[in-house]
């Protein structure tokens, strides 16, 4: 039986209505059931919320929307159902079902039939309009539905008693266990949600910037004698409590218009396209003698309004503006809101019983992994000791698979291809550099990596054995795996003192000592690999020769020591040979990467 106090209207085995609407927003999600910051409400797409009717009865939608948050096993699902009642079921004790976003966890959570979701029902049947308190409740035998259920004073109703033609509006919240786990904690990232773990302490509930006030219909003044409220925010999840006292001090012009509540954050009204109710309150009114406690609601607005909710009573199965009130009423307004936001806040808290023990965070926001008691050293830290890797990237898209940036500007990338680059965001080859390369090695076969120059002036005229000319060099090589050329070129003078040929031989020694596997001329003269110089006189005596020279050798190096590169040499008795006589001599090393 449903009853309709403003009219006097009774309606036996009918819920006077024509339209149901089931929404509403966040439980729990502040107060401790959200773990990561990756937590954001998404419009339920498979299914759409669906009424199912028993046997016989039939329904037409004109609003079906449903947002669901999935946190592990967890499933809050807030929805708004409307539409009207095209035909009664034939059995009118069986019961409406709501569908769900995921299946119910009916064998291991609810083994007995169990309320999970408070709903409002709004229901207008042949110009009678009525609000109702339901509730969605567990079915052990069908894990894709919830029963619904309706309140009426103190009977615990099924649906199925609307009569045909009845315009219905169903709307709430119903929180369960699933038998589906989402590992990515809430399915799509709500967008500005960017950190992963927040100090545990960033989630508590505080006291509102400025304390919550109430706009008035025209005509309508107050007093408060207090006006106090907290909040709780995470992810684009509001919970909201109010406790705001004071006198009217005169009544609105219209007893029909509705105060205003604002609230802290904006209201995401892209998301409650029709008036839906986030709010549980109560409102107690004193006037003279007369004392009364009513159950109230918040409801969102329409029309682009998302710094406010409306705010709305029940006196009996009455839905009533607060415009009613009369001059003079001394009021309490307690309870909570909880809705979605547009601000999406990222501070999200973790409760430390949820983080590993080599999982932590600093008070500066640093995340550490396996760094155990010591400081964090940059912003995400990790310490390996394995023979798995440290770090993994792991690109499955055409997004590259990993960028450095300073200050927006990409400074280190690696491409979806494997090329790397270096002051370009956009890498063209293996290795793309943008500026200016300095290496003490560098592995590039056959690359220029060293370079070293000397000249000496100083004679030396040759004996008959290998001696040191004074033409000499130092270098420092740069890598462990090269080939030092080495190249001297000497100023000469041979002179014939009888015959017609004069010579000397010539040899690059390192450190003193000669190179015999070089592919030089072999002398006759302790085994030498060298070079020779020859000066053909014709025959004639004390005939000089002046001539520059060029000899080189190389060397495989595997050393970073300092070596000595000189030119050693000899002539024969008779043969005088002198260096640098007139002019000087020069001698120069270039070193290759092997």
């Amino acid at each position: 039986m449903f009853v309709n106090i403003s009219t006097g209207n009774v309606g036996i085995g009918t819920l006077n209505a024509s339209n149901i609407s089931i929404s509403g927003s966040s439980v729990g999600i502040g107060g401790g059931g959200g773990i990561l910051a990756n937590v954001g409400w998404t419009p339920t797409t498979e299914p759409y919320p669906t009424l199912t009717l028993p046997s016989g009865g039939a329904f037409t939608s004109s609003r079906s929307n449903g947002q669901h948050l999935w946190v592990g096993n967890e499933v809050q699902y807030t929805f708004n159902v409307a539409g009207t009642v095209t035909a009664a079921p034939t059995n009118t004790a069986l019961d409406y079902k709501i569908s769900v976003p995921y299946p119910v966890a009916v064998a291991a959570s609810y083994p007995a039939d169990t309320i999970v979701g408070d709903l409002w029902l709004t229901v207008v049947y042949a110009g009678n309009s009525n609000l109702f308190k339901a509730y969605a409740r567990t079915l052990s035998t069908d894990a894709n539905s919830l029963i619904v259920r309706a309140i009426t004073g103190t009977t615990d109703e099924s649906l199925g008693t609307l009569l045909a033609t009845s315009v219905i509006t169903l709307q709430g919240t119903a929180t369960y266990a699933s038998t589906s786990v989402n590992q990515n904690t809430g399915g799509a990232l709500a967008a500005g949600l960017q950190t992963v773990w927040i100090p545990s302490t960033a989630v508590n509930w505080a006291p509102t910037a400025s304390a919550p006030v109430f706009t008035l219909p025209a005509g309508a003044a107050l007093t408060y004698s207090r006006s106090n409220a907290r909040y709780m925010y995470v992810g684009t999840d509001v919970t909201y409590n109010v406790d705001i006292g004071g006198t009217l001090t005169a009544s609105p012009t219209s007893a029909a218009s509705d105060y205003l509540l604002s609230v802290p954050y904006a209201v995401a009204t892209a998301t409650y396209t029709n008036p839906t109710i986030v709010g549980e309150l109560w409102l107690s009114v004193v006037n003279g003698v007369n004392s009364n406690t009513f159950k109230s609601y918040a409801r969102t607005l329409t029309g682009g309004n998302a710094s406010n909710v409306a705010l709305r009573m029940l006196t009996g199965t009455a839905d009533e503006a607060f415009g009613a009130l009369t001059s003079g009423s001394t009021f309490t307004l307690q309870g909570t809101l909880k809705y979605t936001t547009t601000a999406a806040n990222s501070n999200i808290g973790v409760p430390t019983s949820y983080i590993a023990a080599n999982f932590r965070q600093d008070a500066d926001g640093n995340v550490g992994l396996n760094t155990g008691a010591s400081n964090i050293r940059a912003k995400f830290d990790v310490i390996q000791n394995s023979n798995i890797p440290a770090l993994v990237v792991d690109q499955y898209g055409t997004g590259d698979a990993l960028q450095v940036k300073d200050g927006g500007v990409t400074q280190f990338v690696v491409d979806g291809t494997g090329n790397v680059g270096i002051g370009t965001g956009v890498p063209t080859a293996k290795l793309d550099v943008m500026g200016l390369i300095k290496a003490t090695q560098l592995s590039v076969p056959g690359i220029l990596i060293g370079f070293g120059y000397s000249n000496n002036n100083t004679v030396y005229s040759f004996t008959t054995t290998y001696s040191n000319t004074g033409v000499t060099i130092s270098y420092t090589p740069k890598s462990t795996n090269s080939t030092c050329i080495v190249v001297a070129n000497l100023q000469l003078e041979l002179m014939r003192a009888s015959g017609s040929v004069a010579r000397c031989y010539l040899n690059i020694y390192r450190n003193g000592i000669a190179d015999t596997s070089a592919n030089n001329k072999l002398a006759g003269s302790g085994g030498d690999f060298q070079h020779s110089v020859l000066h053909q006189s014709g025959g004639a005596v004390n005939v000089y020769a002046y001539n520059t020279t060029t000899i080189t050798h190389q060397w495989v190096n595997n050393s970073l020591s300092p070596t000595t590169f000189q030119v050693y040499g000899y002539a024969a008795s008779g043969e005088p040979v002198t260096v640098n006589n007139y002019g000087r001599s020069e001698m120069y090393v270039f070193e290759l990467l092997n």
